[in-house]
């Protein structure tokens, strides 16, 4: 027989979406009867059976579409209050206004806030359709507003590094290019650029880990062969690229050479990367590290922080230089408790001297954990507690977008509906309403944002679009 359910909540329990669908996930104890209806307010949207997609051990799980959410906000401009209720009885059976009358096969309502969305977005718009099978976008700015993508792109068979650029505000893009050119499989891909016309690009060879280094002169137009960074029998990772404010041009890696252990190298080129010198910081042994951050700020300023988790706490080995590279200082911060496993950590300075770093950590079980971390200092130099961004919304990749502008700091989070934006006013502080970003809703549709703070005082957002095995990449923008 049927069963009253008894919901233990509803994800999200407050969401801002304006032309996008949402993804919502009702949790239970255990899922006991065999379908589940979903209504909202008096409203049936759908049934899902067990064996199905959204059919969970403890929940199930609806794409609300975008046209009901309107019709729930028409009447409602500030935001609506919907009840959610779920029910066994099959979707055969409307009993939208009865449910006093089967209350003992109807759970009791639970509120879910819908607001409409704050943000002014563009739509979302495909870029290359040629290009199928793309991920882990990285996009770049310079001063005159030009935007540079990186990209990685299956090409028979293997992931390869590619490149294109607009000088229009993403309106048209130059011809797409294989960077990389090689046979081997690539990852790890990133861009910087000096805003006169020096295009820089780093990967790494997955199977043999050498991190290699290319490099355009003249806009675009041609690049010369792709470089090898690290030595013959060393193995080099996550390597992380800056330009300073005079074109000098840094890459910081891990590298490792066996019983010498692994090292943080920084290699820097005073010549638009005709030439190289290196230089390595120690990191303690026995620690997990992340990919170093790199940094280049006005008035020959660099930071490099090189993250490591020790079993009890996340340290950060901060080296900060205020003459071009030339000489370092030191500086360890404990800063606190989090999950060690650590991908894809990202670093943004704020105007004045704030500094903003987010981080996905992951436990590769079965199922697989993953959280999302934030963690500030602020202008004086006062480091805030790691948050935890799971607490705020259910985050479902490790891959954020972080961008960081007078009036705000933008995250932008993977999640099973799509990708949320979260902005503070206040530096971190506190967060806005999770606010779907339209064009990318869909049932783990959209991943691998990215986004960068442009000079227009917009702020451009790319992402992935997967079907089935494919990937497309996407890109909108908001102010």
């Amino acid at each position: 027989g049927l069963h009253k359910p008894v919901i233990k909540s509803v994800s999200p329990a407050a969401i801002r979406c304006s032309g996008a669908g949402l993804f919502l996930s009702v949790h239970m104890e255990r899922t006991v009867d065999d379908q589940y209806v979903l209504y909202l307010n008096e409203r049936k949207v759908g049934q899902v059976k067990r064996g199905e997609l959204w059919f969970w051990q403890d929940g199930v799980g609806w794409m609300v579409s975008r046209e009901l959410i309107a019709e729930l906000l028409a009447s409602s401009p500030d935001g609506a209050i919907v009840s959610v209720r779920i029910t066994g009885i099959s979707e055969n059976y409307d009993i939208s206004g009865d449910f006093d009358k089967y209350r003992d096969y109807v759970s009791e309502p639970v509120p879910i806030e819908i607001s409409r969305g704050e943000t002014q977005f563009s739509d979302a718009k495909q870029l290359f359709p040629e290009w199928t099978y793309s991920s882990e976008p990285v996009i770049r700015c310079d001063t005159q507003g030009n935007i540079y993508l990186a990209w990685l792109e299956r090409l028979n068979g293997v992931n390869q590094a590619f490149f294109s650029f607009s000088a229009d505000s993403g309106e048209t893009w130059s011809q797409v290019l294989n960077i990389s050119r090689s046979g081997d499989r690539v990852s790890q891909v990133d861009l910087a650029v000096d805003g006169a016309g020096h295009f820089y690009i780093t990967w790494v060879v997955d199977e043999s880990s050498d991190a290699y280094f290319c490099r355009s002169l003249d806009n675009g137009a041609t690049w010369h062969l792709p470089v090898r960074l690290n030595g013959y029998g060393e193995r080099a990772g996550v390597p992380s690229l800056a330009i300073d404010d005079r074109g000098d041009v840094f890459i910081a890696c891990l590298k490792s050479d066996g019983p010498a252990g692994l090292v943080v190298r920084l290699a820097v080129s005073r010549d638009l990367g005709s030439s190289w010198e290196a230089r390595d910081f120690a990191v303690p042994s026995g620690q997990e590290y992340w990919r170093p951050l790199l940094a280049a700020r006005a008035g020959g300023r660099l930071d490099l922080f090189a993250g490591r988790n020790s079993t009890s706490a996340l340290y950060l080995d901060i080296y900060s230089s205020r003459d071009h590279g030339k000489t370092w200082l030191a500086q360890a911060v404990n800063a606190g408790a989090c999950f060690p496993r650590v991908e894809y950590p990202l670093l943004r300075f704020g105007n004045d001297d704030q500094v903003f770093i987010v981080w996905g950590a992951y436990v590769s079980a079965r199922p697989p954990s993953k959280w999302s971390y934030f963690l500030r200092r602020d202008s004086s130099g006062k480091w805030s507690a790691i948050r935890d961004m799971d607490e705020m919304f259910p985050i479902e990749d490790t891959r954020a977008a972080l961008s960081v502008s007078r009036a705000s700091v933008d995250l932008v989070f993977p999640w099973q509906g799509g990708l949320i934006l979260l902005r503070s006013r206040d530096e971190g502080g506190s967060w806005s309403v999770p606010e779907i970003v339209p064009g990318s809703d869909g049932y783990r549709m959209s991943d691998s944002p990215d986004m960068v703070y442009h000079p227009s005082g917009k702020t451009f957002l790319v992402f992935v679009k997967k079907t089935a095995d494919e990937g497309r990449l996407y890109l909108t923008q908001f102010e």
